[in-house]
């Protein structure tokens, strides 16, 4: 077992017997299906890798760390990864690759389109609201140095969540309030576990967010719930 590291070429499914591979897994009483992979690193490390979605987990042009296990099975090589960990993440979001002028241009595509979510449930002129959420992401991503996409996704979520809710009113600064709660909320979940949590914490029947008409009020959140490798047969496999 050696670990290395490589940025990610390719992720296709293992197709063995015309079919994507999969193997149930069985640990401390619970089965999980998990579904296999074949990966392609710039180092030219290629072998299987698992995941429990269809598509997969692996991001293309990510940095990986990763042990290579390497077995030999009736004189045929078979080569495998695990522990892979992405690199590109930093601390608990993933790091800004886009330029500061793309950024900005996302930023206020963004801006734009949370505007037009919240806009008819707030008595203020257009361009104020539009000002005041592009000045929020640009404060936590050129000042903060969180993470673009992130805060982007996360003030769609916020102004979603009030366009949806049940009252014909909304205090402009509940938006960006409740848009700072949910950075603290997701700052220690992945951003795809965030994404899935975040959208049930917009599910209409839950009781609506009640927001004070003053800037400097406080909200009460609820709580979210918590080369290529030759044909093989499955006798092959190390697994």
């Amino acid at each position: 077992m050696e670990q290395k590291k490589g940025k990610l070429l390719k992720a296709e499914p293992l197709i063995i017997n015309s079919a994507h591979y999969t193997k149930e897994s069985e640990y401390q009483g619970v089965k999980t299906n998990y579904y296999y992979f074949t990966l392609e690193f710039d180092n030219g490390d290629t072998g299987s890798a698992r995941s429990k979605s269809t598509q997969g987990s692996f991001k293309i042009g990510d940095e990986y760390s990763y042990n290579m296990n390497i077995f030999n099975n009736k004189g045929y090589e078979n080569k495998s990864f695990s522990t892979l960990k992405n690199l590109s993440w930093s601390g608990n979001s993933f790091t800004n690759k886009e330029s500061p002028d793309t950024q900005k241009q996302i930023m206020n595509q963004v801006a734009l389109i949370a505007t037009n979510m919240v806009m008819r449930k707030i008595d203020k002129d257009y361009l104020e609201v539009y000002n005041a959420l592009r000045k929020w992401l640009y404060t936590k991503v050129l000042d903060d140095k969180e993470d673009s996409r992130s805060m982007s996704g996360i003030l769609k979520i916020a102004a979603k969540y009030f366009q949806e809710a049940a009252m014909e009113k909304v205090n402009l600064g509940s938006v960006t309030l409740f848009a700072d709660e949910l950075i603290k909320t997701t700052k220690d979940i992945s951003w795809e576990s965030q994404s899935q949590k975040s959208t049930n914490l917009l599910n209409p029947v839950q009781a609506p967010i009640q927001p004070q008409q003053s800037q400097g009020s406080s909200m009460v959140i609820p709580e979210a719930p918590q080369e290529k490798l030759a044909p093989m047969e499955e006798s092959d496999l190390p697994f």
